[in-house]
C-alpha cells in the first residue's frame, strides 16, 4: 500500500507514502557522483548523476524506494503484487533488477523524456540484491517538471504510460486506475460537491483521493508553502495503525511521507512516529565523493512547548 504524487506550484515537487507493517532500515541517502555502482547485468557504473532518496543499504549499496537526480527527475517504486511479471532478457534488451530501477534510470537520465527512451530498451528481471532479498513486485512513476509517466512489467511486456493526473497507487494496472477514475469525473470542490469521494484505503479509492486533492490544491508558490500543502494533500491517503490489516497479526501504517523539491535536491520527510519535517539537502554535501552519506530517519515526535 503506497501512494505517489507529482505536483507542480511554482515549481516541481514529488514524493510517497510508504505503507507496509514494519521497517526496513530505511534512511535518507546521497549517492555522490562517484560512487560505483554494479549493476546486476549492466556492470559497474563509475560515474554518474548525484542522488538523493530514502533508502534501505545492502553490502553498502542503496536500493532507493524514491529518489531524485542533480538534474530534477524523481522516481520512486510502489507494491504491484499479483501484477508485476518479470522476465530473462536473454541479452536482447538492458537487463535490470527491480531493486536497482529507480538508481539505473536516475544514473543515466536526466529526464523523462529520456528515461521514456532508455526504458524501451530494459527488461525487468528477477535478479536478488542478496539471498535473503526476494524480488519485490513493483511498478514505477517518474516524474520530471514537465511530465510525468508510469513503468509497468506484466505478463504484457513492460509498458509506459503517460500520467497526467500525476498519481500512482498500486493494483490494479494504471490503465485501469485511469478508467476507474473516470467515473468520479463529475466531483468538483464546489459546496457538496465531493460528496461520494471514496474514503477508504483501497488503491483505487487512495488514487482518486489524490488525484482529487491534486486537481483542486491551491498554495502559495513558495518552498515552505509547497511543502506543507503537498504534506496536507498525502494526508488524504495515509494510513493509521490499526485501520488496514496485514498478513498474520501486524497492521499496514504510513512508515513515511516523502517529498522532493526535485530543482533544489531537498528530502522533506515525516515519519510515523516524528509528524515533524524533517529535510536533507544533497546540495549540502560533496557531490563529487565517493562516499555514500546517509541519514538515519527519527522516529521520535518532536513536540514545540509554548509554556
Amino acid at each position: 500500500m503506497c501512494t505517489a504524487l507529482s505536483l507542480n506550484t511554482r515549481y516541481h515537487y514529488f514524493g510517497r507514502t510508504l505503507d507496509i507493517d514494519r521497517s526496513y532500515g530505511e534512511e535518507v541517502c546521497i549517492l555522490p557522483r562517484s560512487f560505483p555502482i554494479i549493476f546486476s547485468e549492466a556492470g559497474e557504473l563509475k560515474r554518474h548523476s548525484a542522488i538523493i532518496g530514502m533508502a534501505s543499504v545492502a553490502n553498502g549499496t542503496p536500493l532507493f524506494y524514491d529518489a531524485v537526480n542533480e538534474h530534477g527527475l524523481a522516481m520512486a517504486g510502489l507494491n504491484f503484487p499479483e501484477n508485476a511479471v518479470y522476465f530473462s532478457s536473454e541479452g536482447k534488451k538492458t537487463g535490470v533488477a527491480s531493486y536497482e530501477l529507480i538508481a539505473w534510470v536516475l544514473c543515466h537520465c536526466k529526464t523523462t523524456e529520456e528515461a521514456k527512451k532508455h526504458l524501451s530498451d530494459v527488461v525487468v528481471t528477477n535478479a536478488r540484491a542478496h539471498a535473503e532479498l526476494p524480488p519485490t513486485p513493483l511498478h514505477w512513476m517518474v516524474s520530471d517538471e514537465r511530465e510525468s509517466i508510469v513503468v509497468e512489467q506484466t505478463a504484457d511486456g513492460l509498458g509506459i504510460y503517460e500520467n497526467a493526473v500525476g498519481v500512482l497507487t498500486n493494483a490494479p494496472a494504471f490503465p485501469s486506475q485511469l478508467e476507474n477514475l473516470y467515473r468520479y469525473k463529475a466531483l468538483s470542490n464546489a459546496k457538496d460537491g465531493a460528496v461520494g469521494l471514496p474514503g477508504d484505503s483501497s488503491s483505487s479509492s487512495r488514487f482518486v483521493r489524490a488525484a482529487f486533492g491534486r486537481r483542486y490544491s491551491i498554495c502559495e508558490g513558495d518552498e515552505i508553502s509547497s511543502v506543507g500543502q503537498f504534506f496536507h494533500l498525502m494526508s488524504s491517503v495515509e494510513v493509521a495503525n490499526g485501520l488496514c490489516k496485514a498478513d498474520g497479526e501486524d497492521w499496514h501504517k504510513t512508515v513515511y511521507t516523502s517529498c522532493i523539491s526535485t530543482s533544489q535536491g531537498r528530502y522533506y520527510y515525516t515519519t510515523y512516529g516524528n509528524r515533524r519535517i524533517s529535510c536533507v539537502d544533497m546540495h549540502k554535501t560533496d557531490l563529487d565523493s565517493q562516499k555514500l552519506t546517509r541519514f538515519p530517519i527519527s522516529n521520535e515526535q518532536s513536540v514545540r512547548y509554548i509554556n
